[in-house]
């Protein structure tokens, strides 16, 4: 788990969308933690054994594709925790866990993702192919 200052979490915060993501990409493959918001009974990690439908916080645009906000850090998570997602709680996933169990129910279902949005802005939203791409290159570093 990341442990940032205030001023670190304010810094990245006013980064420009395209540094912002480049910032998700390292900090979720670094730190082996993606996080979302989700409401209901925590589960043991077992993919099977969660209620995936309708316990997710998502985006929606207007012409109703649905979006699955992602961060890497618990506290960018947390601070989006207003208005409809006041009850949804931040938990994480392994990257590697995410790419192989969640990526791929989520695409199922045709549910795309945001990349690091905040109360006042919507975050980034890359193809599926790029985001892949992105974390997949990022992972390689590390191997």
């Amino acid at each position: 788990m990341l442990n940032l200052s205030q001023k670190q979490i304010q810094a990245v915060l006013k980064l420009p969308a395209p540094e912002k993501y480049s910032h998700f990409i390292k900090e979720t493959v670094g730190s082996d933690e993606i996080w979302t918001l989700y409401k209901g009974e925590l589960y043991d990690g077992n993919l099977e054994d969660s209620p995936m439908e309708g316990e997710y916080a998502y985006l929606q645009d207007d012409n109703s594709n649905l979006f699955l906000p992602l961060w890497p850090a618990e506290v960018y998570a947390d601070l989006c925790r207003v208005n409809s997602w006041e009850k949804f709680q931040p938990i994480w996933m392994g990257i590697e866990q995410f790419i192989d169990e969640y990526l791929p129910h989520f695409l199922e279902r045709n549910i795309k993702f945001c990349i690091f949005p905040t109360v006042d802005d919507t975050g980034v939203i890359p193809t599926v192919e790029q985001f892949v791409r992105d974390l997949n290159t990022e992972l390689s570093l590390y191997e």
